[in-house]
Order: structure tokens, then C-alpha cells, then sequence
């Protein structure tokens, strides 16, 4: 399992991690005869496609929306899938709902779900077979956990901390199998053969555009606008639950700061990791 000489002329099988040798969507390819390949592709895909879907709806139904429009919502989540048509960031990002449907429910109280699922959400994502997607994925998770945080006590936030990170470190042991051979794999050929580091770093993200004086201001503005983002959502997490025009004015303002955020980094090439992720 660790080389296949049918692709490439031959080359790693587990340590590539694109391959996702352990994502469970390869599953069907496992068990099913070789002659029954398309198909199994087919089902592997199904599986994916599904699972997409039905965490966003049942994120979107935690968050108490209306049936059809969890039905929506996992629709459009599971139609982005779709339209980007790579097959690894999709066994990656697919688990995104998850991580943000099981925050909701640590904080609701159904911790021992949550202990037994979050390991297995966290390592995934990286069985998935695409590392950076499942990087930014665990980002946002860590950053809607934090915001969930806040309105805690002091006591229950080191609880909530000690609790998730614990799991959290559980769910990347897991996920060694596939990383462990990966970054041994990186390095010797990545690194070596045809990429070096550099290239993954701030040029890159940065589309190869040095920032100058005269992106000062505009940067300024974004990071303004992230700040009211940042402001408003806090805000909206914090009205009253009856308080519907309240929360829905929050809501607008903070998207209306985000969009904004977004709109002055993009000149700046400052947000193509962001667009991606998004």
C-alpha cells in the first residue's frame, strides 16, 4: 500500500495524500470487485456528495431554521462541492458543517456525542486527502468556537478549552496515519524535486504583489471593516433570542463589514486563501 506502479510510472500511494488511501468515501472501492470500478467511483462519490448535504442541514436544523430552508442550505453547500469539481478538497471540506454542528452542540449539552464524534471530525478531514483545506476548515471552527466562548464564564470557557483541545489532540494522533508518511513524502519530493518552501509562503498568498505605501490606506480601511465585522457579530451573538429586528440589523451590518473587508483585501491580493476557503 505504501507504492503504486500504476500511476505516474510509479509513485507513493499513502504518503500522497491526495490519493486519500483512508478516506471513508473509498470505502466502496475496498470492498467492491474490480469489475464493478465505475460504479464503485459513482458510490464513493455519492457518499460524499450526501454527507455534505446532510451536515449542513442538520447544522442549519441545530440552528433552529425552518425545514426547507435547511433543505436550501444544504443544497447550496452541497452544489459548491460540486461546481469546484476537485475530488480531494472535496473529501476534505465536506466535514466543514460538521466541526460547526458540533460546536453548536457541545454548547447545547450533548458533550458525550461530542466526545466520542469530534476526534473522528477533526481527523477527516485529513484522511480526506487534502491538508490545507483541512487546515483552514479546523481555522474556522476554532474561530466560531472561540466566538461561542465569549459568552461563557470564566470556569466554563477553561472547561470548553480543556475539553475540545483534548479531542482536538486525539483527532490529529488519528490522523497521523495519513500526515505522519505525508510530510516525509513533502519533503522529498516537494521540497526537493520540482517546489521548494518559498513558494507556499508569502508571495504565493500574496498572488506575487508587494504591498507599498500607497496600500496603506486601503488596508487600513479592510482591516477597519474587519474589526465592525468582528464587532457586529459578537454583537448579533448576544441578542436576545425574541429580538428579531435587532438581530436581523446586526446581521446586515456585519455582512455588510465583511463584504467590504473582502472587497478592499482583494486589490491587495490578500485574500486569495480566503476565497478559497470560502
Amino acid at each position: 500500500p505504501s507504492w503504486t506502479p500504476f500511476a505516474q510510472g510509479g509513485t507513493p500511494l499513502i504518503a500522497k495524500m491526495q490519493n486519500s488511501v483512508f478516506g471513508p468515501h473509498h470505502l466502496f472501492l475496498y470492498i467492491l470487485p474490480s469489475s464493478w470500478l465505475p460504479h464503485a467511483i459513482m458510490a464513493a462519490m455519492f457518499l460524499k456528495y450526501y454527507l455534505a448535504f446532510i451536515f449542513t442541514y442538520l447544522y442549519a436544523r441545530v440552528l433552529k431554521l425552518r425545514f426547507w430552508l435547511a433543505v436550501n442550505a444544504g443544497l447550496f453547500f452541497l452544489l459548491n462541492h460540486v461546481s469546484w469539481n476537485i475530488y480531494s478538497v472535496n473529501s476534505s471540506g465536506l466535514f466543514q458543517p460538521l466541526h460547526l454542528l458540533l460546536i453548536e452542540l457541545h454548547f447545547l449539552g450533548y458533550r458525550r456525542l461530542v466526545s466520542f464524534l469530534w476526534p473522528w471530525a477533526v481527523a477527516l478531514p485529513f484522511l480526506g486527502g487534502h491538508f490545507e483545506i483541512a487546515c483552514r476548515s479546523l481555522i474556522v471552527a476554532a474561530v466560531y468556537f472561540s466566538f461561542h466562548l465569549w459568552r461563557q464564564k470564566i470556569g466554563e470557557r477553561l472547561r470548553s478549552l480543556a475539553i475540545l483541545g483534548g479531542l482536538t489532540l486525539l483527532g490529529t494522533a488519528l490522523s497521523s496515519v495519513q500526515w505522519a508518511p505525508a510530510v516525509e513524502y513533502v519533503n522529498n519530493s516537494y521540497n526537493t524535486v520540482w517546489r521548494h518552501l518559498e513558494l507556499f509562503g508569502w508571495a504565493y498568498h500574496t498572488l506575487s504583489k508587494h504591498l507599498t505605501a500607497e496600500d496603506f490606506p486601503l488596508l487600513l480601511l479592510s482591516l477597519l471593516a474587519v474589526g465592525g465585522f468582528l464587532f457586529f457579530l459578537k454583537r448579533l451573538l448576544g441578542a436576545q433570542e425574541g429580538s428579531w429586528p435587532v438581530r436581523l440589523r446586526r446581521m446586515g451590518l456585519s455582512t455588510l463589514a465583511l463584504a467590504a473587508a473582502i472587497a478592499g483585501l482583494a486589490p491587495l491580493g490578500l485574500n486569495h486563501s480566503l476565497m478559497s476557503t470560502l
